[in-house]
């Protein structure tokens, strides 16, 4: 379980800097997350691919994709403790640092990775099990934003 969480660090900070660097190729300086944009909505994907990339790794490390759901959740765990800490640094920088904002990441990085990890362990075809496991993560990923833009 310490190497999912560790892969979960790992690929949360390649997201990271995939991001920032996809905002330096953009010129974007400021990222306010104000409205659901394309450029939000990709981030997102981005977050749930690299879970993905992680997790799939996790399986061929072990020779097997079956039980592999358990430690998707630790992943997601050690991917939403990076990203946590990346925002509360972000936070007191700014002064505005509220615990109940970080509830919610958990609980989403946990449960679609674990969605993920759910759908790689199906004895379906690879393509198949990976594009249905991603598609239903993002979507996750995408409706949880758009909640906490326009309701919270």
């Amino acid at each position: 379980m310490f190497q999912a969480l560790a892969y979960g660090i790992i690929s949360a900070s390649g997201a990271t800097i995939f991001q920032q660097l996809l905002l330096i190729v953009l010129g974007i300086e400021i990222f306010e997350l104000n409205r659901l944009t394309p450029l939000l909505i990709f981030v997102a994907i981005s977050e749930e691919i690299f879970k993905l990339i992680f997790i799939y790794q996790l399986g061929r490390r072990r020779g097997n994709f079956s039980d592999l759901f358990f430690s998707a959740l630790f992943l997601g765990l050690g991917f939403s403790l990076m990203e946590i800490s990346l925002k509360i640094w972000n936070s007191l920088e700014k002064g505005n640092f509220l615990w109940s904002d970080y509830l919610g990441v958990i609980l989403l990085h946990i449960l679609t990775a674990g969605i993920i990890g759910l759908f790689l362990e199906r004895k379906w075809k690879p393509p198949v099990k990976i594009l249905i496991g991603l598609t239903i993560a993002s979507i996750i990923h995408l409706a949880y934003n758009a909640l906490r833009i326009y309701l919270f």
